[in-house]
């Protein structure tokens, strides 16, 4: 698994060149009579999130959905055995590397048994 300081600086300057991309969409936008779309296909971009999604076992696409959907950063699990929904609480970025280890750690626990 990747190291926490390294996750999040990844992370960091992925919403840092996400916001400067929209920027410049933002002002190419008032020159131009369509929508500017910025990265749309960057391929370090691409090569990244894949890179990230191996290395941290993200076989849900948690970093897209994290990074991108505007929502309450909140992941629910339902219980197989118990039928409880479990709440985990992922807005804070230590938390939500936390969570990719655990998910991980998990994932190996039932490959093996």
């Amino acid at each position: 698994m990747i190291s926490f300081k390294i996750f999040s600086e990844i992370i960091t300057s992925i919403r840092e060149q996400n916001e400067l991309d929209q920027k410049v969409s933002d002002v190419l936008g008032q020159l131009c009579d369509s929508y500017i779309i910025m990265n749309s296909r960057n391929k370090m971009y691409s090569v990244l999130f894949k890179l990230l999604g191996e290395v941290t076992s993200d076989v849900g696409d948690y970093i897209g959905w994290w990074l991108y959907e505007d929502v309450e950063k909140k992941i629910y699990i339902k219980d197989a055995k118990s039928k409880k929904t479990k709440t985990i609480d992922v807005s804070d970025i230590k938390d939500f590397y936390n969570f990719l280890l655990n998910n991980e750690k998990e994932r190996i626990k039932n490959v093996k048994t």
